[in-house]
């Protein structure tokens, strides 16, 4: 509009401009004239409107006066009281009427006195009419009263005179005002018209200037498409669904937002009824709703309904209802609606959940009062604001006695002096208080395990105390009981344990250097008769070894403590000594003992050697004993073969005795025989086959016997090994000779035997031995000379035992060097604290001479196998989730787990880092780290190796040294994850079927 103007000045001669400007001041001039002419009109139209007033009121008056007569004869001639009553109104109305016409009258003229005359009469008339209301008519007073010229007729005409000459007056008054407004009505439009005529010419002129300005219009109607095009647009994009309808509901507009609510496209809408897309069950509702707005004429209005889409989906809309008018008049509804169908079923699941809270407050309540403990809320006064039926029949007290009481009200004063302070700590800390106290109920004195704990509301703050009390009465007697008996078996166990360590380490002992040196005696220049009698006291002390074994074993077997190796070794070497081993056996009974390796049979394996022949020779030893003439054979078969691993089967027959039907089921079994099932006959404890099964099952294989179909007895067991690729740990004597020529080492050990055979071995080989008796000589030792190349250190001294010395040479003396365990006990939890301590390696008493020098090659190298303390395929669990599972949540176990493996795997990943980069600082913080992880899954093996890494790493330098214990740590812990990975599928398993 401003660039138009500026233009038509711009382009405008001179003539036009001035007559622009002096139209503009007669339009200016011609408003103020036609302002102040209305100002005038209004005036004068105010006092017509006054007087047309005053003549109403005054007419009213008039009316109202004959009312009173006629309503004073209606009482008059009926004595009806009702009419009295009537007759108050109408003077109310007439004293009303008085009011109004005398603040008229007061602006508009001066008949101000007249009105208070009106008034006055009035007065009189209502005065009079009330004082024979309640009076007879007969009266004399009162009938001069009514006559015609009595008081009541006269006043009546003086009010209907005085009415008039009012009337008159504004009549006058009425009609002068008329004409006055009919002048200034006149006047106002021919100033009108005058104006117009102006203007009307000076359009004229402006029309030629507006002629040119059609194109810019068109121009500016371009815009103005493209602006309702864009408001289109954005009714189309506003993210609610707007339609129009007319007041029948007919659609006449639909944006794209309703189509995709409604799946209705706008042509299959437009025209069409509204209700064409409401749920069918809300139709008439819906209808009667937006037809009582229409009705009501109610602007606006907000409703919720659920409507049909095109595929017959429901959903719910929320709507505002707008009316819409073209003048006056209702022409129809615009809605504005929005999808609230997520909202509504969010709402109908609060009601849900709502119905759901009450049922459990009825379960709960129902629990609550089933419930054998005692369960009861306070407030923060220590008053009673829920108990429990338990709690009422505890004290003999009904629910009326204690809800809004206090302990003072129904307890011993001390008791409840009590109470009061724990639960003022309860609430001063916010923290549960747990105690057992003995409180007295009507049953007598009881032992109560009481759970005090803060009640909150959801922003934290303190409502009161909740307390469950439990009757632990019996419980303790129970317990306490159950404690003697608890303590009386660990102290058998402890000293059966003692006992059996005490007898292997006493026996084995004496035996290991009489084996060690009947070994060194037949290996020198001995007669014939020499060595067939040395070798007669070498089998000799092989059987006793056996039995000795056989009774360890036995114990260990029960109480999960075997420890298998895992060496490397050459199967038909280890079947040649078996054979050997057995030689006179067979000789002595005329046996023919055959062995046939089939091949496809790996040479070399990888596992427990000792084992295996344990295996063999107790099979051996049965075979032999109940075959009289005939014949053993040992088949060796590979059944399976993946990768590197390899299940082997060994099937021992013979041409004995054969076991009968019966004796199938218990041949097994601990202290049995075959021949007549009790131990009364020199073949040994009957423990054989019973640890034989053991051995085999707990490395994960089978043994089973059974009669052969011609004659004697079959027994079958299975393996699993790993297959050696190459003989890696197939070394020569004189390899040892050269590698071990001049080592130095530490032989820490309290038996002259052993001392005497082990320095006799290491000598063989090049060794110099340094001997001490216990571990205190050794430290002494060792503060003063510290090149030695390895120590042997036994676990079971007098004065200072193993674990003591190798603790104090780890921390101490801060000595790397590496320490070989040497015992005569097979526990596995010996093997375990070896490591813990700081040892790197275990052998038991009496050991092969081979098996120490490569372990003493492995110690001082870092190379071979190494005996590890748990085999990696064996079925034993490297992890314990007893303590976790007390949780009761396989949800909040299977999250232990997956942070396991989340974190871990990563952080053994960089452990090897740290130690690569020879960082002891960060080594040892996160070998600390991973043991605190470990240790809450039990792994007790794993977080020793790290416990000793962790220390051994403090204050170093140099941490290359701890090399092989990262392998230790490395293999165990992909174990560890392997087991892992199975009991976490087992839980999502259980978890997935309701398990």
């Amino acid at each position: 509009m401003k660039k138009g103007i500026l233009y038509i000045f711009r382009n405008a001669n001179r003539k036009i401009i001035i007559l622009f400007v002096l139209s503009v001041l007669v339009f200016i001039s011609f408003i103020g004239l036609l302002y102040k002419q209305k100002e005038q009109q209004e005036k004068t139209s105010a006092w017509v409107d006054q007087s047309n007033q005053i003549i109403y009121i005054l007419s009213r008056i008039r009316r109202l006066v004959a009312e009173t007569e006629s309503t004073s004869r209606a009482f008059l001639i009926t004595k009806d009281s009702s009419w009295i009553n009537e007759l108050s109104l109408i003077y109310q109305k007439l004293l009303q009427s008085t009011d109004e016409i005398s603040g008229l009258l007061h602006v508009s003229s001066g008949d101000d006195m007249d009105v208070i005359l009106l008034r006055d009469l009035i007065h009189r008339k209502m005065n009079l009419q009330k004082s024979f209301s309640g009076l007879d008519i007969n009266d004399n007073k009162i009938s001069d009263k009514l006559k015609l010229n009595g008081e009541g007729p006269q006043i009546t005409r003086e009010i209907v005179l005085l009415v008039e000459r009012l009337l008159q007056n504004e009549d006058k008054l009425l009609t002068k005002r008329t004409k006055y407004n009919q002048e200034n009505y006149l006047l106002f439009v021919n100033i009108a018209l005058g104006g117009l005529l102006i203007l009307f010419i000076f359009l004229l002129f402006l029309l030629l200037q507006l002629q040119k300005d059609i194109s810019r219009r068109k121009v500016a109607e371009e815009k103005t498409k493209r602006s309702k095009a864009k408001y289109r647009n954005l009714i189309e994009n506003a993210g609610l669904e707007i339609y129009l309808t007319d007041v029948q509901g007919n659609i006449s507009f639909a944006n794209q937002q309703t189509t995709n609510l409604t799946g209705y496209s706008v042509q299959d809408l437009v025209q069409k009824n509204y209700s064409i897309f409401v749920d069918p069950e809300y139709t008439t509702e819906v209808l009667k709703f937006y037809n009582e707005q229409i009705a009501s004429k109610t602007k606006k209005s907000y409703y919720q309904f659920p409507i049909r889409t095109s595929s017959g989906k429901q959903k719910w809309i929320e709507q505002l209802a707008m009316l819409v008018y073209e003048e006056d008049t209702i022409t129809g509804l615009e809605f504005i609606a929005r999808d609230i169908t997520d909202a509504k079923l969010i709402e109908e699941e609060l009601k849900i959940s709502e119905l759901q809270r009450m049922e459990n407050e009825i379960r709960l309540k129902s629990i609550l009062d089933n419930s054998t403990s005692l369960i009861f809320i306070k407030d923060q006064k220590g008053k009673y604001v829920m108990v429990n039926q338990r709690f009422k029949d505890f004290f003999g007290l009904t629910e009326e006695k204690i809800i809004g009481n206090t302990d003072f009200d129904f307890l011993k004063s001390e008791t409840a002096n009590y109470n009061k302070q724990i639960e003022e700590k309860t609430c001063n800390s916010l923290v549960k208080i747990e105690s057992e106290e003995i409180v007295e109920s009507i049953a007598g004195a009881k032992t109560l395990s009481i759970a005090r704990f803060p009640l909150l509301d959801v922003n934290g703050f303190l409502l009161g105390i909740g307390v469950v009390a439990s009757d632990i009465t019996e419980k303790l007697t129970s317990q306490m009981q159950h404690k003697i008996a608890i303590k009386t078996v660990e102290t058998s166990h402890h000293i059966q344990e003692q006992f059996l360590a005490n007898m292997s380490h006493e026996i084995r002992t004496p035996l290991n250097g009489i084996q060690g040196m009947t070994r060194l005696l037949i290996e020198t220049n001995l007669s014939e008769d020499q060595k067939n009698f040395t070798n007669m006291i070498i089998r000799s002390l092989n059987n006793l070894a056996i039995i000795i074994n056989n009774i360890l074993d036995y114990s260990n077997l029960k109480a999960g403590k075997l420890v298998f190796d895992h060496v490397s070794f050459s199967l038909g070497t280890l079947l040649e000594e078996i054979n050997l081993e057995f030689s006179h056996h067979l000789s002595n009974k005329s046996l023919d003992f055959t062995i046939h390796i089939n091949e496809n049979v790996p040479e070399l394996l990888i596992g427990d050697t000792y084992r295996l022949k344990q295996i063999l020779s107790n099979l051996m030893s049965n075979a032999i004993k109940f075959t009289n003439e005939g014949k053993i054979h040992l088949e060796v078969n590979a059944i399976t073969q993946l990768d590197l691993t390899t299940l082997i089967e060994f099937v021992l027959s013979d041409t004995g005795i054969g076991i009968l039907e019966h004796q199938m089921d218990n041949i097994f079994e601990s202290f049995v025989h075959v021949d007549n099932g009790l131990i009364n006959s020199p073949g040994g404890l009957g423990l054989g086959l019973t640890i034989s099964k053991g051995l085999v099952e707990l490395q994960g294989g089978t043994l089973s016997a059974s009669k052969s179909s011609t004659k004697g007895s079959v027994f079958n067991f299975t393996l699993p090994f790993e297959i050696q690729q190459t003989n890696k740990n197939s070394v020569s004597f004189d390899e040892y000779d050269v590698r071990l020529q001049n080592k130095k080492v530490l032989i820490a050990e309290d038996n002259q035997v052993n001392q005497r055979l082990i320095n006799s071995v290491l000598q063989k080989v090049g060794i110099n031995c340094t001997i001490v008796g216990n571990g205190k000589e050794a430290i002494t030792i060792l503060e003063k000379q510290q090149d030695f190349d390895l120590i042997i250190m036994d676990l079971q001294m007098p004065v200072m035992d193993g674990y003591e010395a190798t603790n104090l040479i780890r921390q101490n003396l801060k000595l790397q060097i590496p320490i070989i365990a040497m015992t005569a006990t097979a526990l596995k939890d010996d093997q375990i604290r070896c490591y813990s301590v700081g040892m790197n390696d275990f052998i038991l008493k009496p050991f092969n001479f081979k098996d120490l020098y490569k372990r003493i090659l492995n110690a001082i190298y870092h190379e071979g196998d190494k005996s590890r303390i748990i085999e990696e395929g064996q079925d034993e669990k490297l992890f314990d989730l007893s303590i976790l599972e007390e949780l009761g949540d396989n949800s909040s176990l299977l999250d232990i787990i997956n942070i396991f493996f989340e974190n871990i795997p990563e952080e053994i990943d960089q452990l090897q880092n740290y130690l690569k980069e020879n960082n002891a600082d960060k080594l040892s913080k996160l070998a600390h780290k991973i043991k605190g992880a470990v240790s809450i899954l039990q792994s007790t093996e794993l977080a020793a190796l790290l416990k000793n890494m962790e220390l051994q790493s403090i204050g170093k330098t140099d941490i290359s040294f701890l090399e092989k214990d990262m392998d230790m740590i490395s293999n165990l812990f992909s174990t560890l994850k392997d087991q892992l990975q199975k009991e976490r599928d087992k839980i999502m398993k259980q978890m997935e079927t309701g398990n």
